[in-house]
């Protein structure tokens, strides 16, 4: 039976994805389910830096539902590609990339492109934060990645607006 589901340009071989706060790490599934043949993992939001979770209460009871404001607690670029990407890579090392660190590289090295980035609307829903994470990724790959030349002759150089060529080391292009 084909399950697989398209969402923009981003192909998955079905469409059940896993999120972070309902989840955990692969690692605590992989013994219950081939987490291999998920659809995609969602890992919880990852920054430069630690940062702790939202204290208590997280829930609140309102006449319309329940409201949440879990903030789960986040470790770190570092502790997250130290301790959660290698068993993430065991999985899905053939369909895996972290836009965010695309996003953090654009910031440090080229900080005229990140200024014009698509704008994120935070929703913080999966379908949303699916979107603007592939018009993200498209972004940055119109952006920051050029096809190679002919051999012998390197990709065209990023150009900063109104600035010189990155990436050739002369700042000629």
């Amino acid at each position: 039976m084909e399950l697989s589901v398209k969402l923009g340009r981003l192909q998955l071989p079905n469409p059940i994805m896993v999120a972070s706060g309902t989840f955990g790490n692969v690692e605590e599934f992989a013994e219950l389910i081939d987490v291999g043949r998920l659809g995609a993992v969602i890992p919880k939001t990852i920054t430069m830096q630690a940062r702790r979770g939202n204290p208590p209460p997280r829930t609140v009871e309102t006449p319309s539902g329940l409201l949440n404001s879990i903030g789960l607690d986040n470790d770190g670029l570092d502790h997250f590609l130290d301790h959660h990407l290698p068993a993430l890579d065991r999985f899905f090392h053939y369909r895996s990339i972290d836009v965010s660190s695309l996003k953090e590289l654009c910031r440090r090295w080229y900080p005229q492109v990140y200024r014009r980035r698509p704008p994120k609307r935070d929703r913080h829903r999966a379908r949303d934060d699916i979107h603007e994470s592939i018009a993200e990724l498209r972004f940055y790959r119109d952006e920051l990645f050029r096809p190679a030349g002919p051999p012998g002759r390197p990709a065209a150089p990023i150009r900063e607006a109104g600035g010189p060529a990155q990436g050739t080391g002369s700042g000629t292009g």
